[in-house]
């Protein structure tokens, strides 16, 4: 019973989360957006909630520092990036960051299509 309440409450603050996100960077068709630590493995239905959801998802980038190989067969349409360290990728890339970690705290950028 408190585990199905734990889910449940996850569920709503993750899609009033994603609906805060999408608010604020329009309807994205011309934005590209990175998803900073994306689940291979998605262990319960609140995994990977922008993919699910997000209608221009050929626009995502999806980062993680562990290999993405079930992530790109189950999302094919996303780019997947294992990622190690170091700077020089976020000094190249100008995206508007979405972290599932720490949601809208990362917003750095938008770049046009």
């Amino acid at each position: 019973m408190i585990q199905r309440l734990k889910h449940h409450l996850m569920a709503k603050s993750r899609a009033k989360k994603i609906r805060e996100f999408i608010s604020l960077t329009g309807d994205g068709k011309d934005s590209t957006i990175l998803d900073v630590g994306a689940a291979n493995k998605e262990y319960s239905p609140y995994d990977n909630p922008l993919e699910k959801i997000y209608a221009y998802s050929a626009k995502i980038t999806a980062l993680s520092i562990y290999p993405l190989d079930e992530f790109s067969k189950r999302y094919p349409e996303i780019r997947a990036v294992n990622y190690m360290g170091g700077s020089s990728l976020l000094m190249t890339m100008n995206f508007l960051l979405f972290s599932q970690m720490q949601w809208l705290n990362m917003l750095v950028g938008l770049r046009s299509s």
